[in-house]
């Protein structure tokens, strides 16, 4: 019923924060619409920069992945570690029982040099009793 009542009064794509903070000074907040943001991209990026473990390094690209071992699930990143710019594309088409936070199981993405570009979250479905992760790193310089 909760369920129910907040999805009648409150828009799908809102996503409700509670902080509390506790000071003896006073304390000014300012709280604005972050769907507009690339928040969600550089909290992804922070977190494979910190818990990456590399999953391929060839030709001056690394690609990363960070397991959430609770909820069975991968975040995937790269780093164009050359000077020119590259099409990266990640091939998730082999797994099984996965969800994908793209609307398909293949992305690509322009990665800049020196860059590290997040790519994509994979998730075993809740239901399954087995899942497969297959993954697969692949890019192609762009010449401009």
């Amino acid at each position: 019923m909760l369920y129910s009542y907040y999805s009648q009064v409150f828009p799908v794509d809102e996503t409700f924060y509670l902080k509390i903070l506790k000071s003896e000074n006073e304390v000014n907040v300012t709280v604005r619409d972050a769907i507009q943001t690339d928040l969600d991209t550089r909290a992804n990026i922070l977190l494979i920069q910190k818990f990456g473990v590399n999953m391929e390094v060839k030709k001056g690209i690394r690609a990363f992945y960070v397991f959430h071992k609770d909820a069975h699930a991968y975040s995937y990143g790269v780093i164009n570690d050359q000077t020119i710019p590259i099409e990266c594309t990640f091939d998730c088409s082999s797994s099984m029982n996965m969800l994908f936070s793209t609307k398909t199981p293949i992305i690509k993405k322009r990665v800049e040099p020196g860059a590290l570009e997040f790519m994509l979250h994979a998730e075993a479905i809740p239901s399954a009793s087995d899942f497969t992760r297959a993954t697969r790193c692949l890019w192609v310089p762009i010449h401009e």
